[in-house]
């Protein structure tokens, strides 16, 4: 089976990496431990589809860390346990990289299993999180970590990556729907990267090399709106506040936003 479109336009490099220059441009701390191979403990956090896993393929390419890759959903206590027991054994040979995908999904307590490896140096941990450390990371942890945090991906950004998609699959779209793929995104390439692939799927399957807005609304019927956790508690703390603050008005903008984006009915119910 070919790899999805995700995985080809993963960047491989640092001049094709797309965003986070505050850490990845030059002269920037998370490229200048990659380049000196001298990493460093830390928390990834950022919005999802801004790079945090991405960095994996400059790691490997610019490093000679031997990378662990884990989901903390997949993951147990244990097996962190098996991979803290092979790093020791390895220390004279060779310097290991534990990176674990979704850190948060461990709990406080689980998350001490990282102690004893990140405090003698055994492995280096790259956690990455869509959550805040603050609130999900072990201090303890969070202590001996740094947190480094990804930006959501700007409307540029997320253009030049919907380029290189086009340029990857020869399948064009015209501006508008550009546009709406790009808006759609919120800030995520790896959303924007899907909804382009599973339209210019559509495109193939019809005989045509552009997505029109035929296309696109035979895959959607109406805009696409990404709906996050984060504005799904945005929007309910406006909500909220805006009945407090005997505001019918943007109660009900706020409401409509909720309700547009496929909120729970029940759950806006209950905050009334």
């Amino acid at each position: 089976m070919s790899n999805g479109l995700n995985e080809i336009l993963r960047p491989n490099s640092f001049d094709n990496f797309i965003g986070q220059e505050h850490l990845l441009g030059e002269g920037a701390l998370l490229r200048i431990a990659i380049e000196t191979n001298n990493l460093f403990s830390t928390i990834i956090s950022g919005p999802p589809g801004t790079g945090k896993t991405s960095i994996l393929n400059l790691i490997r390419k610019y490093t000679d860390y031997e990378v662990i890759h884990l989901n903390a959903a997949f993951t147990s206590v244990e097996d962190i346990k098996k991979w803290e027991k092979y790093a020791y054994n390895m220390k004279s040979i060779k310097k290991i990289l534990l990176f674990i995908d979704e850190i948060h999904r461990f709990n406080k307590k689980q998350q001490d299993v990282f102690l004893p490896g990140v405090e003698t140096g055994i492995y280096v941990l790259f956690g990455t999180t869509t959550e805040s450390p603050e609130h999900t990371v072990n201090p303890a942890l969070l202590s001996r970590c740094r947190v480094l945090r990804f930006k959501k991906l700007s409307s540029k950004e997320l253009e030049l990556i919907l380029q290189r998609a086009i340029s990857s699959t020869n399948i064009d779209a015209k501006e508008e729907i550009r546009n709406k793929i790009i808006a759609s995104a919120n800030g995520d390439a790896r959303f924007l990267i899907n909804t382009y692939e599973i339209l210019s799927n559509i495109a193939k399957t019809t005989g045509k090399n552009v997505i029109d807005e035929s296309i696109f609304e035979l895959y959607i019927g109406e805009d696409i709106r990404k709906y996050t956790d984060s504005e799904h508690y945005n929007l309910a703390s406006a909500f909220i506040k805006s009945i407090r603050g005997s505001d019918p008005d943007a109660a009900l903008y706020y409401m409509a936003r909720m309700i547009d984006g496929g909120e729970d009915p029940r759950f806006i119910a209950r905050r009334l």
